[in-house]
């Protein structure tokens, strides 16, 4: 089994205890290189590939990678925007996280989409 590793500095809505649930689905924006291209889509169906979801140094859960699409940040929908940031977020909120992860406002990037298979209780704040 491999096992990479998604990274989050913010506890996104998405990452939250009431979302953050074995069985759901979330997804991540990440700026584009051919090399991260090539590798998510080959790990896409493998039985043997999973991403250990970390925030802040702690592991969260274990999910597992289902669709990886190239995409420009401008073309994401607000509700793409809001399941993946925060139900309040706004396209300029948006745009000024690009700005401060890129030093822009608009990104060519991959649209993740990630099943949760694990979740690991100890490491989420509020769960028992």
């Amino acid at each position: 089994m491999n096992i990479s590793k998604i990274k989050f500095s913010e506890e996104w809505d998405k990452l939250k205890p009431e979302r953050f649930k074995a069985g759901n689905f979330f997804t991540t924006f990440r700026g584009y290189s051919i090399k991260k291209h090539h590798y998510y889509l080959s790990v896409i169906g493998k039985n043997d590939v999973f991403h250990d979801v970390e925030l802040n140094g702690k592991v969260l859960g274990v999910a597992k990678l289902v669709a990886a699409e190239p995409r420009l940040s401008n073309d994401l929908s607000l509700d793409e925007i809001r399941k993946d940031t925060y139900g309040y977020f706004r396209r300029g909120d948006f745009n000024n996280i690009l700005k401060k992860f890129y030093n822009m406002e608009s990104v060519a990037g991959l649209w993740l989409v990630f099943k949760i298979i694990k979740v690991n209780d100890t490491n989420i704040p509020n769960r028992k």
